[in-house]
């Protein structure tokens, strides 16, 4: 179960693709027109080109997780699984592997 949980994820997320694109598109308008009022509204123009950056920034950044999430996403899941096995010292996408290493290796 726990192997193809991002496969999943990331299957159903194609399937809402263009409904989730529209919604992204609408909030990028809105984080876009909510800066150039930040822009238009501060007094101090190193404030107000330090807003307005940071708004298309924060923006930059989501649009390339929205973007890239097909690609990275199983990866990036993968190297969260090793990372617990390695601390857990046992497979930790079984649950037998959960209780047994918790039991220690006395049993």
């Amino acid at each position: 179960m726990f192997r193809s949980i991002m496969n999943t994820a990331v299957e159903a997320s194609q399937s809402i693709q263009k409904e989730s694109d529209k919604f992204a598109s609408g909030l990028a308008v809105i984080t876009i027109v909510l800066a150039a009022v930040r822009f238009a509204a501060t007094k101090d123009p190193v404030m107000a080109w330090v807003a307005l950056l940071e708004e298309l920034g924060i923006l930059g950044i989501f649009a390339s997780i929205s973007v890239g999430f097909a690609s990275w996403a199983p990866n990036f899941y993968k190297w969260f699984v090793s990372l617990a096995n390695d601390i857990g010292g046992a497979d930790m996408t079984s649950a037998h592997s959960h209780h047994g290493n918790a039991a220690g290796p006395g049993l």
